[in-house]
This record gives structure tokens, sequence and C-alpha cells, in this order.
């Protein structure tokens, strides 16, 4: 059974196939871009877990702001400097 459907997707495919290109090269970029994520994601959490009290560690941040307009111009790590 499970032959069966391979063989009608692949005759779907040969009949369509500027709608297959576009729906795979979709669907390609699609999990491209998840797997992006997830991997800027799982290195965001992992930040200095390497360390024995890991949960103990916070990250200062410091920023500027325009003294005319009073808008935020940047930040930037505590230790950058």
């Amino acid at each position: 059974m499970l032959k069966n459907y391979f063989k009608i997707t692949l005759r779907s495919l040969w009949k369509h196939k500027a709608y297959s290109i576009i729906n795979l090269l979709g669907l390609s970029f699609g999990l491209s871009a998840g797997i992006f994520i997830l991997l800027y994601v799982v290195d965001e959490v992992a930040y200095d877990n390497f360390h024995l009290k890991s949960e103990r560690i916070y990250r200062v941040n410091s920023g500027f702001s325009n003294p005319t307009t009073g808008e935020k111009e940047g930040i930037f790590d505590a230790n950058a400097w």
C-alpha cells in the first residue's frame, strides 16, 4: 500500500512540475529557517551552562541614549570595555 502512495506522489510531481518545485522550495526554506532558529535558541539558552553554579550567573547589559532626543542608541555587554 505504501508503494502505491509513492507511485501516486511521483506521478503528481511529474504532472505538475512548476507547482511541485514551488512547494518543495517553500518547504525546504521553511525547514532550514526553523532549524536555524532552533540552533540560535539552543545556543542562547546554553549560555555559560558549563559552570558548576550556572544558575547564579547573570549577564549585565549597559546602554546609552541620545541626550537631545532621548532615544536609545545602543545596548552592549558590560564586559565589552
